[in-house]
């Protein structure tokens, strides 16, 4: 259910052997971590089994009223992405508690153990938890501690589905007990790798904060590392002098999604409802940009065996492959300039014939002139000068 470190131990309830709160039988410990441990405990009021978190005595913020109102908000919430809370309130020795529905499923963080996930699976996951945040941002709640440890994966066996549903725990207890403030040893134990930079710097904390810690768990399921490892101060501070790295080897549509999710000014980040439409695109494709890559890569390379490539120009088509010209036909009164022109060839190759007869015959008397057609006008006189230039 939340933060899990074998070494430490379960945190004994004030009212042990009594019913807390007067109606929570508690049971068999699930979990337990920096601010407390979960029980699997019984409802007797309404006869089900719940999850209780026990918090450290002492560890809700100084004005009861004030813890028992925010809890009561988170009470008023609804959405499959969320862990649902039931109850909450302060047992005796100011001993706060908060009752939850009681899941069964693997957090993030152990199946992060396994290694890294597929970036369809990581963008499908990140999806879900972006769409949750957005529902409780529209409400003003900030999560303040998003992390693989109070991510949930749950897999309904009787509505199988493409994957486990993530739903996210401890939802506003950072914000209850007043545990996002920056001291020494005031960290829930992995907390500190998952500070957004205005959490670090003590700056007010609101809803983009909640947006780059998603980011640092998106980026952890793509690699399998964790981007800021350690705890304390050191770890929360890293993230003040080096960006996270996100590997190039990572689809171009991942980079243009997480570089704006880490960014230090909070007002540049994207929503949680950016964020979600985003990755819903990218769980729908795993590899969006590839298929496009290889179409204009295959439309870019050059058809096989064809040489040197050089600068295209434009060629014209041998004539025997062109399309063969239609024929003209003159109009009008560019026919009589035809019907001239083809006098003129008339006379030029009679007057050719006489001067070869001429030149053939002969020498001692001259052959006689032929008579030739009479035509007036420019072209007669035109006629007459060529029959004296090849009159010997």
């Amino acid at each position: 259910m939340t933060d899990v470190d074998a070494q430490q131990p379960a945190l004994a309830p004030a009212t042990a052997g009594e019913p807390l709160a007067g109606r929570y039988l508690l049971g068999d410990v699930l979990g337990h971590g920096g601010m407390g441990s979960v029980y699997r405990a019984r409802d007797v009021v309404l006869d089900r089994d719940v999850a209780v978190k026990l918090f450290r005595p002492n560890a809700a913020a100084e004005d009861a009223a004030s813890y028992e109102h925010e809890a009561r908000l988170l009470a008023g919430l609804s959405h499959p992405g969320l862990v649902t809370v039931f109850d909450a309130g302060i047992a005796d020795a100011d001993q706060p508690f908060l009752v939850m529905e009681l899941i069964c499923g693997a957090t993030l963080g152990q199946v992060l153990g396994d290694g890294p996930m597929a970036p369809a699976a990581t963008a499908a996951l990140g999806a879900q938890l972006a769409t949750a945040l957005a529902y409780v941002h529209r409400r003003g709640i900030v999560h303040r501690d998003v992390k693989p440890a109070n991510i949930l994966l749950v897999v309904d066996d009787d509505e199988p589905g493409p994957g486990p549903q993530a739903k996210l725990t401890d939802f506003g207890i950072a914000r209850l007990v007043d545990g996002a403030r920056l001291t020494a040893d005031g960290f829930t134990r992995g907390t500190a790798s998952y500070l957004s930079p205005e959490q670090v710097r003590g700056e007010p904390t609101a809803a983009p904060s909640d947006v780059y810690s998603l980011g640092l768990v998106l980026l952890e399921c793509l690699t399998g590392t964790v981007v800021y490892p350690g705890e304390g101060v050191a770890t929360a501070t890293a993230r003040l002098h080096r960006e996270p790295e996100v590997p190039e080897s990572l689809d171009a549509q991942w980079h243009r999604l997480l570089r704006p999710m880490f960014s230090r000014d909070p007002a540049r980040r994207p929503g949680a409802a950016e964020v979600a439409v985003a990755l819903t695109g990218l769980a729908a494709v795993p590899n969006p940009t590839a298929a496009l890559t290889e179409a204009v890569a295959a439309e870019a390379a050059p058809p096989p065996d064809s040489g040197p490539q050089r600068t295209q120009v434009l060629e014209i088509p041998p004539a025997e492959v062109r399309a063969a010209p239609r024929p003209y036909r003159p109009r009008g009164g560019s026919r009589r300039a035809v019907i001239l022109v083809a006098a003129v060839w008339v006379v030029l190759i009679a007057v050719v014939i006489a001067v070869v007869v001429g030149t053939s015959g002969s020498t001692s008397s001259p052959a006689p002139r032929p008579a030739y057609p009479s035509v007036t006008g420019k072209l007669g006189t035109d006629l007459q000068h060529l029959q004296q230039a090849v009159q010997p």
